[in-house]
């Protein structure tokens, strides 16, 4: 899959669009692709955590088998959460969503 095809199928949602989705039990899962410490000092209800650093093909198959299932990424800022929404579709996954960072974007309750 080439960049132009990446970029037609990344999705970029607003914080509070994904807190919407949150607000109610499915199948998504929410993706926290920062470092353990960061993890640690505050995460959103749910989410699971999978550090950037280890992101590769085989841990995302580990983490997450369903390449069709929901998937909410995001991170600090919001720059780890595009590149794993990235990196993830071009390896086939087709419904990620990218709602940036924690400390950009994420105004609401976490945990700790």
């Amino acid at each position: 899959m080439n960049t132009e095809e990446i970029l037609e199928k990344y999705k970029r949602i607003s914080a509070k669009q994904a807190k919407d989705v949150f607000e109610h039990p499915g199948d998504y899962v929410i993706l926290d692709v920062r470092r353990q410490d960061e993890y640690d000092a505050g995460h959103i209800k749910d989410s699971v955590l999978l550090p950037i650093e280890i992101v590769n093909e085989q841990t995302l198959a580990q983490t997450l088998p369903d390449k069709e299932q929901p998937v909410y990424v995001y991170c600090r800022a919001g720059h780890r959460s595009a590149d794993v929404a990235f990196y993830m579709i071009s390896l086939g996954y087709t419904n990620v969503y990218d709602f940036g960072g924690l400390e950009t974007d994420w105004t609401y309750e976490l945990e700790k």
